[in-house]
């Protein structure tokens, strides 16, 4: 039903999931319906999750202060789960403890590392280098004390490690280790988001370090992926991939017009917002309804397609996220998206 307590993580998942499509009202009633569930919820690690997403809610909205708050909060709980040798980052001397063998608790391991390295990420943004750093180095001590580093939180711990050398203006090893994260985030989180922004970044700093072929292998792969999901990207970060394609068509002529072509269709891939695409689908079907009703049946089987193909994506992106295979969940995306095209 839906007053059952085991539902409380799988709905702070899909609140999390809105939140990153930037659907805030909607995260915001499904974070306050998993934190009604949470009294007899059989996961441990259910509350500090709880906190850490609305962290990362926070985070989404640019609030920094909030964000910080949560995380920790999340980190606290989190702490609290999880062996003291563990929370002071000592070594561990081969293989998992005999306590971490469970999976909550194993869960709760990656809860505090991801808590503690958002609040690294916090202090970048406010320019706090040193605190940084600092957070990256705590979240890797807690890994390897463990025994565990998962790929994903490795690919976002050497993300956060390029945005430091980034800020510093190593554009060269900041691009590399930028490109090591991609690879890591996609051994587990194959075609989602992570990779694709992660690629950009990449692409990025190989532009800044003058090393324009790396770039746009970076912002081809990037951009792949981001068709193949259906999803935008951030205009600012959009931009270098435009002027890299711009120097390279300058400076060979023969290669402009297909090059000035792949210029015009990455500037398709810029971020729009949900009004912006409601608004253009309101007046296609308007206008098609006003001509051929055959044309407007066609509009709304296509407006359904795309909202059947958005659900699915984002199932596979929980799957992913949750560590279960999506190859079924794969063939039926295979499927509609051929339906739709």
């Amino acid at each position: 039903t839906d007053r059952d307590p085991s539902l409380a993580t799988p709905i702070m998942h899909i609140a999390l999931n809105l939140s990153n499509q930037g659907r805030v009202q909607e995260a915001d009633r499904l974070f306050a319906r998993a934190e009604a569930l949470l009294p007899g919820a059989p996961d441990r690690t259910a509350a500090p999750r709880l906190a850490q997403y609305r962290a990362m809610h926070a985070l989404n909205r640019g609030d920094l202060a909030e964000a910080e708050a949560g995380f920790a909060a999340a980190e606290a709980g989190f702490a609290a789960l999880v062996p003291a040798r563990v929370r002071a980052g000592t070594p561990a001397d081969g293989g998992l403890m005999p306590e971490l063998m469970e999976p909550q608790a194993q869960n709760a391991v990656l809860g505090l590392a991801e808590s503690i390295r958002y609040r690294g990420v916090i202090a970048s943004r406010r320019g706090d280098d040193a605190a940084s750093r600092e957070g990256v180095r705590r979240s890797a001590a807690v890994l390897r004390a463990a025994g565990l580093a998962p790929a994903t939180l490795e690919g976002r711990r050497l993300r956060t490690e390029g945005a430091l050398l980034t800020r510093a203006g190593q554009n060269l090893p900041a691009a590399q280790l930028l490109a090591q994260a991609s690879a890591r985030l996609a051994a587990t989180l194959p075609g989602e988001r992570p990779v694709a922004s992660t690629l950009f970044l990449a692409g990025r700093e190989w532009v800044a370090a003058g090393r324009t072929e790396e770039a746009l292998a970076a912002f081809r792969q990037g951009a792949a992926l981001l068709r193949e999901r259906q999803i935008g990207v951030a205009v600012a970060d959009l931009i270098p991939y435009l002027d890299a394609l711009d120097a390279r068509a300058r400076s060979r002529p023969a290669e402009a017009p297909a090059l000035r072509a792949e210029a015009f269709a990455a500037a398709q891939l810029a971020r729009r917002n949900e009004t912006a695409r409601f608004l253009a689908q309101a007046s296609a079907r308007l206008a098609a309804a006003d001509g051929n009703q055959a044309v407007a049946a066609a509009v709304r089987r296509r407006e359904d397609a795309d909202i059947q193909l958005r659900a699915l994506l984002t199932e596979r992106g929980l799957l992913l996220a949750a560590g279960r295979p999506a190859g079924a969940l794969d063939q039926r995306i295979a499927t509609q998206r051929a339906a739709r095209e």
